[in-house]
């Protein structure tokens, strides 16, 4: 069992990468837009 997972994440660790990558990107960009949102809605 720990084997194929080692092998597994041998295999996929780019894809991973990849993934946390963009997933981490994401929640930067969507963090940046709600304090965006937030600010225009004291302004106005």
């Amino acid at each position: 069992m720990v084997v194929t997972a080692i092998g597994w994440v041998s295999a996929n660790w780019k894809m991973m990468l990849t993934v946390s990558t963009v997933a981490a990107g994401g929640g930067t960009f969507l963090h940046t837009q709600v304090e965006r949102i937030e600010a225009l809605e004291e302004s106005q």
